[in-house]
């Protein structure tokens, strides 16, 4: 990083900034088909990697069954991936 910008910048720590969560899910979606087919956006880490700042387009959607295992977000939350796109 340029020193000229690190001088300027104040280092926060991200629970300085705002909540840090992180989703769940009960399941392996992909083997429960019930939790699918709703109105709730499955976001998943391909998607996340695809999108250039707000993901604006998803795969799969959750249904009521699949949003109650895991979590709903609030919308313009910031989305930190924290494990590695399947490539294979």
């Amino acid at each position: 990083m340029n020193s000229q910008y690190r001088k300027k910048w104040i280092p926060y720590k991200l629970n300085e900034l705002g909540s840090v969560g992180r989703g769940r899910s009960r399941h392996r979606p992909r083997n429960a088909p019930e939790l699918y087919g709703g109105d709730y956006p499955f976001i998943q880490t391909a998607e996340v990697t695809a999108s250039e700042f707000y993901i604006t387009s998803y795969s799969r959607t959750y249904s009521e069954l699949g949003l109650a295992q895991s979590k709903m977000w609030n919308k313009d939350t910031l989305c930190i991936v924290n494990a590695g796109e399947n490539t294979a």
